[in-house]
């Protein structure tokens, strides 16, 4: 018997968007296993072009649907509702108007929905960005296809009904509650579906099952979070043409919230330091945490002592702690040991960053950021 998955695409004003996305996924499941029954999700007062794409979409694999909310949601509001009615199916794909499905994208489907990862729910797209310092986000690859992050996905959001029940009962009991968010889900703003969900992986210690490769990409087109053609290189994420065997590592990699790598006792152990037995470590490799919850960190900011020190030849960063690799860019110390910043360090540590992902500031780039950063700094008095 054929597993079942219902499609949600969200859509508003973008009509031929939708169309796009709509197109792709015809060719996604053309030749799919799956009983698939699809939804377009209409906000309030919507183009009417969209209904009209929808209506002639060809779908012989399952039923479509149409909902029309018959109030203004937005978007954030919009996708919480959807999330709500996505309690009643089995298996449910959440879907924007300006996503593009891979060719083999229910290649990607068929082997999640057989799988039984503990996690929050599982994202078909590869953030290929660090979403605080917007470099290059480069997971360590320990075998498998998979890794996971503490990390809300928008882009192709795939989840069970016992895993969105769970996230939206917590959301009705937790309603308010304050939970420290990494800097990206604090810009976000709370009405952010994006923050509300990151407050419930935090909260709850869950991760998102994410790809090494995308199954799913994103134009990043105008619209609420994004502004337009200067967001589209950064919204995109390169896709897999071929359908290749798909597995779970017996280790997954971990990420944080601030998506830094986490240490397993073993790899610490690995390290032969001293001081590092039963303490506590966290990676600060962005230089982007507001506070250190462990006794100890490794970090690319300023510390009055370090402990041990590494370079950062090797990609991704955390392979040149793993490797003990020596230089001076990045410091095991005390949480109590590392100094503030100031203008000038976090210049120094933004250009050091960069320059080690080959994205090098010009000089007047430079002088505004520094500009900025005291002019700010004098605000704040």
């Amino acid at each position: 018997m054929s597993q079942s998955l219902h499609l949600i695409v969200l859509a508003y004003n973008r009509p031929e968007s939708l169309r796009r996305t709509l197109r792709s996924l015809s060719v996604a499941f053309e030749h799919s296993k799956l009983e698939v029954s699809i939804e377009l999700s209409l906000e309030f007062n919507s183009h009417p072009d969209c209904e009209r794409h929808f209506q002639a979409l060809a779908w012989p694999i399952g039923e479509k649907v149409i909902h029309r909310n018959v109030r203004p949601l937005g978007v954030d509001q919009h996708t919480l509702e959807c999330l709500k009615r996505a309690e009643a199916k089995k298996w449910t794909l959440l879907l924007e108007d300006d996503h593009f499905a891979s060719p083999i994208m229910s290649h990607a489907l068929e082997f999640l929905l057989s799988t039984s990862v503990s996690c929050a729910g599982f994202s078909l797209h590869h953030y290929t960005l660090h979403p605080i310092s917007e470099l290059p986000f480069i997971p360590i690859d320990k075998g498998g296809d998979f890794y996971l992050a503490k990390r809300p996905t928008s882009r192709g959001f795939l989840f069970q009904s016992s895993q969105i029940k769970s996230f939206n009962a917590w959301r009705t009991a937790n309603d308010g509650s304050t939970v420290e968010l990494p800097t990206h889900l604090e810009r976000y703003g709370e009405s952010n579906w994006e923050t509300v969900f990151g407050k419930y992986l935090i909260s709850t210690n869950q991760y998102i099952l994410y790809p090494y490769q995308s199954y799913l990409t994103v134009y990043g087109e105008a619209g609420v979070h994004l502004t337009g053609t200067d967001d589209r290189t950064i919204a995109q994420s390169p896709m897999p043409m071929v359908a290749e065997s798909l597995e779970i590592a017996p280790q997954l990699v971990h990420y944080d919230e601030w998506l830094e790598y986490e240490l397993t006792p073993g790899e610490l152990q690995n390290l032969n330091l001293p001081e590092l037995q039963s303490t506590s470590v966290c990676l600060d490799i962005q230089g982007c945490r507001k506070r250190y919850a462990t006794t100890h960190v490794i970090t690319s900011r300023r510390v009055k002592q370090s402990i041990a020190d590494f370079g950062m030849d090797l990609v991704p960063a955390e392979l040149n702690i793993l490797y003990s690799n020596s230089g001076d860019e990045l410091h095991l110390a005390k949480s109590e040991d590392v100094l503030s910043d100031n203008p000038i360090s976090i210049q120094k540590r933004k250009l050091m960053l960069r320059m080690y992902y080959n994205q090098r500031y010009s000089v007047v780039e430079l002088i505004v950021n520094l500009v900025r950063r005291l002019f700010y700094n004098k605000l704040q008095r």
